[in-house]
């Protein structure tokens, strides 16, 4: 109509401007990427921290790190007086250690572990004691400042280490070395006894024994009138020993127990710092020298028996047929036997032997004539041997010059052929 206002409504769905959208992302976008920024930057930032506390210098006490070592100058073994280190646990002091802190670380674990060899050494001298006094043990104390102490420290060149108390003092214990007279306990030094002999021994003449050692182990080692005593390994069986001296000095077993034998025996070893000498001398032994001497016993009776004579022939007289051509006839043997031992006098135990065992072919002195079909032959000075069990006797023989090897001599002895 005409005259009339038109009111109009207009609703618009019309989208924003893209200008403002690509605002909008860019304001989203550069809060998410300032997120991941941080959290790169904290990373950054503990890993810094966490190189530089490694290596950022650090100190710590290290308990009992490092052993005292102490020892004797060699010319203590040029004085009088003699000293030697008190046996005592080895003393160890505390260290200061700096370094890295990783490094400080590793360390302080091969500390704690025993892998580190960690040592303060010192040499005693004779000037460190000439003016000190003995206590009544034989014994002086030396007072010793840490600082005279030679560091032997094997570390990683990053760690410095000192004492944790330089101005320590450190005591250390001597005591002199002392020298006792020693004697040897002979008892059972054999088992068995000689029939017929009482056998004594004794340590050999001029070959006496000391003993030298600390103070205080000479003390625990002493036990007659202040000696010390000795044990030494057994010998065996005295019979045994007596034969077998006898075989190798070539003697008659009875002139060996006349004379007497002299055997070296070992010294049982001693624990500890002890050295055995020869009495006077410096010169170090584990052996001593003993003498048997054997006193012969008097209750001895005479007594005779006859007895067979047996002949031993030697190898090749058996394989040639070859005999005594003059068997020799039963003889009266003679000695002297212990009173208990008269009744074991008999065949059984003594035997009179003709031993041909050791005569050769070339020894036998051929007749220029024999009968036809025969073969003979002579051998000469030969003597009859006794064989006896000298478990069972004790004998002696009246004339001295007599022995069982050669009992009674036999001027020759036929041989003859038995087989052509």
């Amino acid at each position: 109509m005409s005259g009339q206002a038109t009111t109009t409504t207009t609703v618009s769905t019309a989208r924003a401007p893209i200008a403002l959208r690509r605002e909008e992302r860019k304001k989203f976008q550069f809060l998410g990427s300032g997120i991941m920024t941080h959290v790169v930057i904290l990373g950054l930032a503990c890993l810094i921290w966490w190189i530089s506390f490694g290596n950022v210098a650090v100190s710590r006490t290290l308990p009992d790190a490092a052993a005292l070592i102490v020892t004797l100058d060699p010319e203590f073994e040029k004085q009088d007086k003699k000293y030697s280190l008190m046996p005592m646990p080895v003393q160890r002091i505390s260290l200061n250690a700096r370094g890295p802190a990783k490094e400080l670380t590793q360390f302080e674990s091969d500390v704690v572990g025993g892998r580190a060899n960690l040592s303060y050494s010192l040499t005693i001298t004779p000037a460190d004691v000439e003016r000190l006094t003995q206590d009544n043990l034989n014994r002086v104390m030396i007072e010793v400042p840490l600082s005279r102490f030679k560091a032997q420290l094997k570390t990683p060149a990053e760690i410095a280490l000192e004492p944790a108390n330089p101005s320590q003092t450190v005591f250390i214990p001597l005591e002199e070395i002392l020298r006792r007279d020693a004697i040897v306990n002979l008892q059972g030094a054999v088992v068995g006894e000689v029939p017929g002999f009482r056998t004594t021994v004794r340590v050999q003449e001029g070959t006496e024994l000391e003993v030298v050692a600390p103070a205080s182990r000479l003390r625990e080692l002493q036990r007659d009138e202040g000696r010390v005593v000795l044990e030494i390994e057994r010998l065996g069986d005295i019979n045994q020993l007596v034969d077998n001296k006898a075989r190798v000095e070539k003697k008659e077993r009875e002139q060996l127990l006349k004379d007497g034998i002299v055997e070296t025996a070992y010294l049982v070893p001693l624990e500890g710092s002890i050295r055995v000498r020869r009495k006077g001398t410096d010169a170090d032994t584990q052996q001593v020298t003993l003498k048997f001497s054997f006193e012969a016993l008097s209750d001895y009776r005479n007594v005779n028996v006859e007895l067979p004579v047996n002949v031993i022939n030697a190898p090749w007289m058996t394989d040639k047929g070859v005999r005594v051509a003059n068997p020799l006839k039963p003889q009266n043997v003679q000695m002297r036997v212990l009173n208990t031992q008269v009744a074991d006098f008999n065949a059984e135990n003594v035997q009179l032997r003709l031993d041909l065992s050791k005569i050769k072919l070339e020894d036998v002195k051929m007749e220029p004539d024999p009968a036809p079909g025969k073969k003979r032959g002579k051998v000469f000075n030969l003597f009859l041997s006794l064989e006896i069990n000298r478990e069972k006797l004790t004998f002696r023989f009246t004339n001295p010059a007599v022995t069982a090897k050669q009992y009674l001599p036999v001027d020759e002895v036929q041989l003859e052929w038995t087989e052509p």
